[in-house]
């Protein structure tokens, strides 16, 4: 009924937890769903569902324990990480750590050394514990020191980020050096050092102004440092003889900002040293729905028998990923937008509470026309140029790697993407051109594969996306009416419509539309209508 999974977690088999009746299998689901138990693993095919004992409410947790008994007690699986423990006395040692340049260790260097240690004293426990061996190593025949290389180098390096040789012999001297000499052999002895060679304050402005020329552009240390030196010769300064002097100045966490986004950019810049802000996503449907607009990322040939791509404006349910409505046009505009919630709120039924755009072309028509703020209770602009404030980015990126991908007609992610399966065949797709859909076979493929999308597990549920929605409840998003449909989406024409002896027509994005009227319950046009309306 217990488990351990994967970095030490204690779980508690879900099919347990509903045979022994502490909780009924339909609100097992629902707490699922609603994030009130965390279900690391689903079950079926020979797995069992695995529910997160920590975490679990109290009053549950309670009901185990009378049942079960202590959990931790009845656990005898003990995986390699069981034995790494805190070493406060590493942790005492890096802390009053003094370099060279009189400077502290780093926080992040820090953390490593201590965890270097930690991870070397349950080496060492378990080269010297046969028992150890066994229950750590899961019985292993083969060399221990081989067995526990394997097992250090693959560590998650997010959770254990240490700096061990991934070398069983090297790791072995390692840990044998350390345990002779203790915490001071993990710290680089040229670890902090500086250049004696030292910058004064208007080279230091030369030196900053040429990294950061996002025109003239120097590309690598050694450019800059001839650069420097020739102006060095010019103004009497003191000659550089390496590059170190500048790569010391230049990586200064208090200059790193200073030059950053001009060599990178405003996003890496971002990334790097602003501080983001985590939101909370909903726990029911229609809390959140966000929308965006790209490319479809695959090719079709048009009327001409040209390749192309089109683009796609998508409405995302946030709490469940659902694709609710979408709309495919050539330019990501008001219309794309409006019609994308259009078929959203006629999928979902409901008004959102809250709807998240961003500031594109299209979305700034419909929101300073009040559409937004009709159709939900609140209407969040997101961040321009950051994907990382919209979560929809996220499931986009996800949608096309795990179902656009598998196209022979993908054409590929952004450009900024680096992994060879994020770019397409490019010599297939050129060679057969021909063979390419139409836009009206490319709609329908990509309508097969949104439905593949929504009925796919939630990564984090195991629940069919599309269920999740449809089962949850938000009664702060009301259901919406007929006469509510007409007021969201009836537009009025601003210019006059004429009607002349050859009926009514009117022209909207260069298109003419033309229409008559007929007869009740006849093919024959209604001559007497027309002429009223004529002469009126």
């Amino acid at each position: 009924m217990f488990e351990y999974y994967q970095n030490n977690i204690l779980c508690v088999h879900s099919s347990w937890i509903i045979d022994a009746g502490i909780i009924s299998k339909p609100n097992y689901k629902q707490m699922c769903s609603r994030g009130h138990l965390n279900k690391l693993t689903t079950g079926g095919n020979g797995r069992k569902a695995l529910i997160q004992f920590d975490t679990m409410r109290s009053d549950i947790k309670n009901k185990v324990i009378e049942l079960a008994g202590d959990p931790y007690a009845k656990v005898s699986t003990i995986t390699f990480t069981d034995y790494i423990e805190d070493d406060q006395k590493a942790y005492d040692f890096y802390r009053n750590f003094t370099l060279d340049s009189g400077e502290a260790l780093p926080e992040k260097n820090i953390k490593e050394y201590c965890l270097n240690a930690s991870i070397s004293n349950a080496i060492n426990t378990i080269v010297n514990s046969k028992m150890a061996q066994r229950k750590a190593l899961a019985g292993s025949k083969i060399n221990v020191w081989d067995r526990i290389a394997t097992v250090v180098s693959e560590l998650p390096k997010h959770t254990y980020p240490h700096s061990l040789p991934a070398n069983s012999r090297r790791l072995k001297d390692k840990v044998k050096q350390y345990l002779n000499e203790g915490y001071g052999v993990f710290v680089h002895k040229s670890f902090g050092s500086k250049n004696a060679e030292i910058l004064h304050d208007e080279a230091k402005s030369f030196v900053l102004a040429c990294w950061t020329n996002p025109v003239k552009r120097v590309a690598n240390y050694n450019q800059l440092l001839k650069m420097y030196n020739t102006e060095a010769e010019e103004q009497g300064w003191k000659l550089l003889k390496s590059e170190q002097t500048l790569i010391n100045f230049l990586t200064d966490p208090k200059i790193e900002p200073l030059w950053w986004a001009n060599r990178f950019g405003e996003l890496k810049f971002k990334e790097k040293f602003t501080m983001p802000f985590k939101t909370a996503l909903p726990s029911m449907r229609d809390s959140l729905w966000y929308s965006d607009g790209t490319k479809v990322n695959l090719y079709y040939q048009d009327a001409n028998g040209k390749m192309k791509t089109i683009n796609v404006y998508e409405v995302m349910d946030a709490y469940s990923e659902v694709f609710l409505g979408y709309h495919i046009s050539e330019n990501e505009d008001y219309e794309a937008g409006y019609q994308a919630y259009k078929m959203a709120i006629q999928t979902s039924g409901h008004r959102p509470y809250q709807v998240s755009f961003d500031n594109g072309s299209g979305n700034k028509k419909l929101h300073n026309g009040g559409f937004f703020d009709k159709i939900s209770h609140l209407a969040i602009k997101t961040q321009p140029y950051n994907g990382k404030s919209k979560t929809i980015e996220s499931a986009f990126g996800r949608f096309q790697t795990q179902f656009l991908t598998q196209e022979w007609n993908w054409s590929g992610q952004n450009i900024t993407a680096t992994k060879v399966s994020s770019h397409p065949n490019m010599e297939f797709i050129l060679a057969n051109v021909e063979k390419l859909p139409t836009l009206t076979q490319l709609k329908a493929l990509y309508v097969e594969k949104r439905t593949q999308w929504n009925q796919a597990v939630h990564p984090k549920t195991g629940q069919p996306r599309i269920e999740m929605y449809f089962e949850s409840l938000n009664p702060d998003a009301p259901e919406v009416t007929p006469f509510q449909m007409v007021d969201f989406f009836w537009i009025e024409r601003n210019l006059p419509i004429t009607c002349t002896s050859s009926g009514i027509r009117m022209t909207e994005k260069k298109i003419d539309y033309d229409y008559v009227v007929y007869q009740e319950n006849s093919r024959a046009i209604d001559q007497d209508w027309h002429l009223k309306c004529k002469f009126q």
